[in-house]
C-alpha cells in the first residue's frame, strides 16, 4: 500500500486479470517452450520476430490437435501468455487465431448442462439433510440470483445486504458482487435485488454472529482449497441424485433456464444475468434451453428426485427455526 492509501500496482503489468487466468496462462506458455526446443524458446523469449512466432504457435496447435489433446482452449492459453509476455505481439499472430477458429469449427464447446429446478430443489433438500446448511443456503441464493460459482464463492458477509441493513422500509436486498467476471463490459460492481422473503430468512440466519469480512462459503484455506471443498460436497450430492454430468456451472444455466420457462420476458432475463448485450444471452438461452437433464433419467430416478425435491421446505424450515430459537412472545 502506498503512503497516501493506493494499492502499490505497476500499472502496466496490471489489467485486471484473475491470478488464475494468469496462471493458466503462463503453464501454458511454459508448455510452448518445452515443445519449440532451444531454437523455438530464443526465439519465444526474446519476442522479437512475429512471424517466426506465429509459425511456432501454428505448428504448436497442429500437434495438440493431432495428438488428440484436449480442446482449442490450452492453445488459446497459450497464444494469449505469449501476448502476455510480448504486449507488442497482440493483432501479429493471424495464423495462429486462424487455428483456433478451425479448431473451434471443428470442436465446437459444449454447453453448459443447466441445473434442473427440481434437481436443484432436491440438492438442498439433501444438503440440509446431511447437515450442509451453508452449501444449501449457497446453492438457493446461487439459483435465485443466476450467479456463475466463481461469484458466488467470492461473496464475504458484507456483500449481503439485508432490509435491515438498508433501512429503507422496503422488504428487499441486495447482493453485492465485486470484480465480476464482465466488469469489462457491464459494470465495474453489479449487484442482484433479492425480493423472495424466504431467501432472505435464509441469507440472515446464514450470516447471524458472522463477521462482515468473513467468506459466506465457511472454508478456511486458498480460493482453490476453498473451491475444491465446494465441488467435493457438489459432487457428492448430483451423484446422491443421479445427475453426476451437472456441472457448479449449471447453477447460472439452470436458474435461465428456469426463469426463461417460466416466461420472464429477455429484457429482465438480460437485467438479472448482468449481460452486456442481449444477442449474448439469446445465444446463451437457445444452447442451454436444448439440453434437459431430466429426459434421460428413468423413471423411478424421476421418481425419487421429485420426493426429495419436495422435502425441502420442511427440512429448510427445521433449519431455520433451530437457527432463529423461539419466537419472542
Amino acid at each position: 500500500m502506498l503512503p497516501h492509501g493506493r494499492p502499490s500496482v505497476q500499472l502496466a503489468e496490471d489489467r485486471g486479470l484473475e491470478a488464475d487466468t494468469r496462471s493458466r496462462r503462463a503453464r501454458a506458455f511454459r508448455a510452448l517452450v518445452t515443445f519449440s526446443g532451444p531454437a523455438g524458446a530464443t526465439a519465444l523469449y526474446a519476442g522479437a520476430d512475429a512471424r517466426a512466432i506465429d509459425s511456432l504457435l501454428v505448428a504448436y496447435g497442429q500437434h495438440r490437435y493431432d495428438t488428440l489433446e484436449a480442446g482449442p482452449q490450452p492453445y488459446k492459453d497459450a497464444i494469449q501468455g505469449t501476448t502476455d509476455q510480448h504486449r507488442h505481439l497482440r493483432g501479429c499472430l493471424p495464423r495462429a487465431w486462424d487455428a483456433v477458429q478451425a479448431w473451434e469449427t471443428l470442436e465446437p464447446g459444449t454447453c453448459r448442462v443447466p441445473l434442473p429446478h427440481l434437481a436443484f430443489r432436491a440438492m438442498v433438500a439433501l444438503a440440509l439433510a446431511w447437515r450442509w446448511p451453508l452449501f444449501a443456503v449457497l446453492l438457493t441464493l446461487g439459483y435465485h440470483a443466476a450467479l456463475r460459482p466463481g461469484e458466488l464463492l467470492k461473496l464475504e458477509v458484507a456483500d449481503v445486504l439485508l432490509p435491515e441493513d438498508l433501512l429503507h422500509g422496503l422488504a428487499h436486498g441486495f447482493v453485492l458482487l465485486r470484480s465480476p467476471k464482465t466488469r469489462k463490459t457491464f459494470a465495474a460492481n453489479q449487484h442482484v435485488r433479492l425480493d423472495d422473503p424466504f431467501i432472505i430468512r435464509l441469507l440472515r440466519a446464514a450470516r447471524a454472529g458472522r463477521p462482515r469480512q468473513a467468506s459466506l462459503w465457511p472454508w478456511a484455506g486458498a480460493p482453490a482449497t476453498r473451491a475444491r471443498a465446494f465441488r467435493a460436497q457438489w459432487d457428492a450430492l448430483t451423484a446422491a441424485i443421479g445427475i453426476p454430468s451437472v456441472l457448479p456451472s449449471g447453477i447460472r444455466a439452470g436458474a435461465v433456464t428456469w426463469y426463461y420457462d417460466c416466461g420472464m420476458g429477455l429484457d429482465d432475463l438480460q437485467w438479472l444475468g448482468r449481460w452486456a448485450v442481449q444477442a449474448t444471452l439469446k445465444r446463451y438461452i437457445q444452447e442451454i434451453a436444448s439440453v434437459r437433464v431430466l429426459a434421460e433419467l428413468s423413471p423411478p430416478a424421476r421418481a425419487h428426485l421429485l420426493e426429495a425435491s419436495e422435502l425441502v421446505l420442511p427440512l429448510a424450515q427445521d433449519w431455520l427455526r433451530a437457527q432463529e430459537g423461539p419466537p419472542h412472545a
